[in-house]
């Protein structure tokens, strides 16, 4: 979660030459990152902090770039010195919580996801994203509670769905589950994942035909979902429809 306006220092407390310099260089950065020129927005953010170095956004927008370039680290050290200037930031929280979630720092994830909501409550993909932190601790009753949470604030949230099917059918409560994964698939009928999710909910319900059919539609949309699942693909292709779930038993 990268920012455009927030975080950045009012125009009254400064030179209005240098917060357009400031503006201007941050809102480069985004769209470079959005393009995928990191090292080229890193560059833009250096800039600016070069000059001045007490911008929350900057930091976090940097951070976000080391994110993707796979240093969870160093945008850690960004998104610690965003919250130290700008505490009532909510971006830098959320951001740190998915670096400490990348690291498997899941109880760090889960307070920074938390920190995130105190400051901005109206955070869906803050609620997901703590959702999963509590799901990989085995919390499968919170991450539920907060996969609700982000669907009543974004209706056509499809991941909060398909993680919410996903914990669902780890509780063997397979008809959520596949409920779940049905209202992922009317929002995106080309979410592959979810077809996928629902087939597995339909090999342990014993409905093989109708786990064969989200397994033919997953060979379509994403052959490489099914790679790792050895025969599969040529059971697919055979129509071999019992021989599919079993595969997965």
């Amino acid at each position: 979660m990268d920012s455009n306006q927030s975080g950045l220092p009012s125009p009254e407390d400064m030179n209005v030459g240098l917060y357009h310099f400031i503006r201007e260089n941050n809102d480069q950065g985004v769209a470079l990152r959005q393009e995928g020129e990191l090292d080229e927005a890193i560059s833009n953010y250096d800039r600016v902090l070069s000059i001045k170095g007490d911008v929350a956004v900057v930091y976090n927008n940097r951070g976000v770039v080391w994110l993707e370039r796979g240093n969870p680290d160093r945008a850690i050290s960004d998104f610690d010195k965003a919250v130290d200037i700008a505490p009532d930031f909510a971006a830098p929280y959320y951001n740190r919580g998915i670096a400490h979630r990348k690291k498997r720092n899941l109880e760090q994830a889960i307070a920074d996801f938390s920190l995130a909501l105190e400051k901005e409550p109206h955070l869906p993909e803050a609620y997901n994203n703590r959702g999963e932190a509590w799901s990989r601790k085995g919390d499968l009753e919170r991450a539920i509670a907060d996969y609700s949470r982000a669907i009543a604030l974004e209706a056509d949230f499809v991941a909060a769905y398909n993680n919410r099917g996903e914990a669902q059918y780890k509780k063997q409560n397979f008809d959520h589950a596949i409920e779940d994964y049905s209202r992922a698939l009317k929002i995106n009928p080309e979410f592959a994942i979810a077809y996928f999710n629902r087939a597995l909910a339909w090999c342990a319900q014993k409905q093989p035909e109708r786990a064969f059919e989200n397994f033919r539609r997953v060979l379509e949309l994403d052959p490489e979902l099914l790679k790792a699942h050895c025969r599969v693909s040529e059971y697919l292709k055979k129509g071999s429809v019992d021989r599919v779930c079993r595969k997965f038993e």
